[in-house]
């Protein structure tokens, strides 16, 4: 059966949709949208694989619909941001398809995207190692590595979190601990002299 990418775009995109709201974030995964997405993402990236190849060699990710792509990753981070969510997700195999489109897309967009649902995800301590084993770390490492220094702002800070998440650090953005006793004042004035 062949899908076309317009019918993979809006199911993608109604994914989105539905994964934004609390609400339907258990009832997608119970229903098999994690599948759904993994099976979105697999689809693009064979399709892609076969293009590139009858192209010469071409880069994998320049034939795939990004618009379809970082629907899907979207989805995704979507979903990850519920804590009770991560570690099904991860489970029914997630981790693996956001790596390999990290490691074979240079779309900001889609990096984007799968930068933050690898960062959500990972924000479960349990389920990071599992995403390493994905290739998450290596993936997000391609990614810093190929555009070294002239790396889109919008991409700098979901890989950077996603990074820290994977390797056990807090995230950049996560408010300091509030101390028990605040630290003594020596009153205005005495910071001048």
């Amino acid at each position: 059966m062949r899908v076309s990418g317009v019918v993979l775009g809006n199911a993608g995109a109604l994914l989105v949709n539905l994964a934004r709201d609390t609400a339907y974030r258990a009832v997608m995964v119970g229903a098999g949208g994690a599948e759904v997405l993994v099976a979105i993402l697999q689809l693009q990236q064979r399709a892609a694989g076969a293009a590139g190849a009858a192209a010469g060699g071409a880069s994998p990710a320049a034939a795939m619909d990004e618009k379809i792509l970082a629907n899907a990753a979207r989805a995704l981070a979507n979903l990850g941001l519920e804590p009770s969510l991560r570690a099904d997700l991860v489970n029914r195999g997630v981790g693996a398809p956001l790596a390999e489109l990290c490691r074979s897309s240079r779309a900001a967009l889609v990096l984007v995207n799968a930068a933050w649902a690898l960062a959500n995800l990972a924000h479960d301590p349990d389920c990071a190692p599992q995403l390493g084993r994905d290739g998450a770390a290596l993936a997000l490492r391609a990614v810093q590595k190929a555009f070294g220094k002239k790396m889109p702002e919008a991409i700098v800070k979901p890989v950077a979190v996603a990074m820290a998440n994977l390797e056990g650090q807090p995230l950049p953005d996560e408010p300091a601990p509030v101390p028990e006793k605040p630290p003594e004042s020596k009153g205005f004035f005495a910071s001048f002299f």
